[in-house]
C-alpha cells in the first residue's frame, strides 16, 4: 500500500474512533489481482507517463472499479455510492465510497497491479456481525469479475492482505504493553519470512535489520525495564522509527516498509484510535479467514498484555527458515496462547498448509534427538515460556541413551551465553533455564542456585568446561564443615554433572 492509502486508512480510524480502549477495531485492504491488472499495471503506466507514450490501456484500471462499482449497486440497489479522489486521481482513476443504510462502507480504489478495497475499521464483534456482507459485497462480487483474491495462487503469493489495527483501542495509554507487542512481533520473524508472508521489499521483519537497529531495541528494552517507567506508545513509537526503523532493509525504504509499520502512531491522541498496520500478512482469501485472523491479533494482543514476565527481545538475525521449521514455529506460537493450531492452520501460506508439527512439539517422549536440530540459534528459549516448558519437560524425561544429545544442547547453550549480542534479559532466561533443568548435587546447592545472579560466572564455568573437561576429571574434595557450599562450588559440581564428566 503507498503513503497515500495509508493516511487514507488513518483518517478511517480517527472518524471510527470513540475515545473507547479495547476491544481493537480492525481495517482491512483486501487486494484482487487478475493477469490483466498485472500486464497493465498502475506502475507500467508510470513508465509509460516518463517516456512521453500514450495511455490506451490505462483506462483498464479504471474499467475494473467501475466494473466493481456496478455490480456492487447491482447487490445493494439502497446503498449510496459516491466517487471520490482516489490516489491516483491524477491518471484519471477516482476511488467509490459504498455506504450502507446502517452507516457501514467500503471503498473500492487502486493499488498497484490490484483492485483494493478499504472497509470501515470493526472491531472483532462488528467484524462477525458483517461476514456475510463482506464475503457477498466482496469476495463474491470480486470473484464474479474474475478477480482472484491475492495470495490464492502463486502468482500472488507473495502478495500481501494488509491489517490495519487500532493504536488507542488496543492498548490505550500502555507504553509497557505497546513494548511488548512490538518486541513479541520482532521476536517472531518467521511470520513475516515465510508463515503469513516472505516479501522482505514490502514489509521485513526486524530480524532482517542492521544489527546496530536491533541493537539500539535491545538497549531500549533494557532501558525501559530498568528505570520501571514506560513512555506512551506515541513515545514509544517515536524512539522505535528514531533508533529501530531509521532504515529499512530495502534503501530508501524507511519506516513504512517494515513487517509492523508504526509510523503514525506517533501522532495519536486520546482520542485518536490511530492504527498500526501489519504488513506481512497474505491477503485473506474469503470473510471467514479475515474474521480468524482478527480474532488471532486479538489473542495475540491479550496474550502479550496479560504475560507477567519481562520483555526479553531476542536479537535474531535469522530471515531463512526451512518449511519445517515455519509450521513448527508458528505451531509453538499458536499453542503457548492455548488456541487450536488446526483452526488456524489455514492462515498460513499454500506451500505449507499440508505440513505438520514436529513431532518433538506434538507427541509424548523425549525425543531430543530429533529437536537437536531444530532450533538453530536456541532465541525461541528467551522469547517462548511454553517452549522453555516443553523442553524442560523432555529433559527431565530423557533416557540414558539421550546423554550425547544432552551433552550437545548444554554445549549451544554454552554458545548462545558467549554471543555479545544477548541481552542481560536473554542471559538471565538461559541461565534461568540450565539452573531448573538440572538435578542439583545437594538441597544445598539447588537453594544457593536460585540465588546466583552473577551470569559471568556460569559463563565461564562453561567456557572452562569446553576447553578442557579434563579439568574436571578428578573428583572435587568433600568441603569441610563447618564451611558451606559457596556459589562457585555448586555452579562448578553442577557443570561438571550436566556434562556427564
Amino acid at each position: 500500500m503507498t503513503g497515500v492509502a495509508f493516511l487514507f486508512i488513518v483518517s478511517s480510524f480517527l472518524a471510527a474512533s470513540s475515545c473507547r480502549a479495547w476491544p481493537p477495531t480492525y481495517g482491512p485492504e483486501f487486494e484482487f489481482g487478475s493477469k490483466e491488472l498485472q500486464h497493465y499495471s498502475i506502475t507500467s503506466v508510470a513508465r509509460i507517463l516518463a517516456t512521453g507514450g500514450n495511455l490506451p490501456e490505462v483506462a483498464i484500471e479504471g474499467k475494473m472499479i467501475s466494473r466493481f462499482r456496478a455490480q456492487v449497486a447491482k447487490l445493494c440497489p439502497a446503498c449510496k455510492i459516491e466517487a471520490r479522489a482516489g490516489k491516483f486521481i491524477f491518471l484519471g482513476i477516482p476511488s467509490y465510497r459504498v455506504t450502507f443504510e446502517d452507516g457501514w462502507w467500503m471503498e473500492i480504489t487502486a493499488d498497484p497491479w490490484v483492485v483494493e478495497i478499504l472497509t470501515k475499521p470493526m472491531t472483532l464483534i462488528e467484524v462477525q456481525k458483517n461476514k456475510h456482507r463482506i464475503q457477498t459485497m466482496i469476495f463474491d462480487a470480486a470473484k464474479s469479475l474474475s478477480l482472484e483474491p491475492n495470495g490464492s495462487d502463486s502468482q500472488f503469493a507473495r502478495a500481501a492482505g494488509h491489517l490495519n489495527i487500532g493504536t488507542l483501542s488496543s492498548f490505550d495509554g500502555d507504553g509497557e504493553a505497546f513494548l511488548k507487542f512490538f518486541v513479541d512481533h520482532a521476536n517472531h520473524p518467521e511470520l513475516s519470512a515465510g508463515v503469513f508472508l516472505k516479501d522482505f521489499y514490502n514489509a521485513p521483519p526486524v530480524s532482517a535489520l542492521s544489527s546496530e537497529a536491533r541493537g539500539n531495541l535491545v538497549n531500549l528494552v533494557e532501558r525501559q525495564q530498568a528505570r520501571h517507567r514506560f513512555k506512551a506508545p506515541q513515545e514509544m513509537a517515536e524512539t522505535i522509527l528514531n533508533d529501530v526503523y531509521s532504515k529499512s532493509y530495502v534503501l530508501g525504504g524507511g519506516a513504512h516498509y517494515q513487517a509492523l509499520s508504526i509510523k503514525k502512531v506517533p501522532d495519536a491522541s486520546l482520542v485518536q484510535d490511530t492504527p498500526f498496520e501489519i504488513r506481512s500478512m497474505k491477503m485473506q482469501q474469503s470473510a471467514e479467514d479475515f474474521a480468524l485472523i482478527c480474532e488471532l491479533m486479538e489473542k495475540r494482543i491479550e496474550f502479550v498484555k496479560n504475560n507477567p514476565d519481562p520483555i526479553v527481545f531476542a536479537n535474531t538475525n535469522r530471515i531463512k527458515f526451512s518449511r519445517q521449521e515455519l509450521v513448527d514455529r508458528y505451531f509453538i506460537y499458536i499453542e503457548e496462547m492455548g488456541l487450536d493450531f488446526n483452526r488456524f492452520k489455514g492462515l498460513m501460506v499454500p506451500n505449507l498448509q499440508s505440513l505438520h508439527p514436529s513431532t518433538f512439539l506434538t507427541q509424548p517422549g523425549s525425543d531430543l534427538k530429533r529437536w537437536i536440530g531444530f532450533d538453530q540459534d536456541l532465541r525461541l528459549l528467551q522469547s517462548s515460556k511454553w517452549y522453555r516448558t516443553h523442553l524442560l519437560e523432555k529433559l527431565k524425561n530423557a533416557v540414558p541413551s539421550d546423554s550425547n544429545v544432552i551433552k550437545k544442547w548444554y554445549q549451544r547453550l554454552a554458545e548462545s551465553l558467549q554471543n555479545p549480542d544477548l541481552a542481560v534479559s536473554g542471559r538471565k532466561v538461559i541461565y534461568q533455564t540450565v539452573r531448573d533443568t538440572v538435578t542439583w548435587p545437594s538441597s544445598e546447592c539447588a537453594q544457593a542456585a536460585r540465588g546466583v545472579q552473577n551470569f559471568d560466572e556460569v559463563l565461564s564455568g562453561f567456557q572452562e568446561i569446553l576447553q578442557d573437561p579434563r579439568k574436571w576429571s578428578a573428583e572435587i574434595p568433600p568441603v569441610k564443615a563447618p564451611r558451606p557450599l559457596t556459589r562457585w562450588d555448586c555452579v562448578t559440581r553442577t557443570l561438571r554433572m550436566m556434562l556427564g564428566l
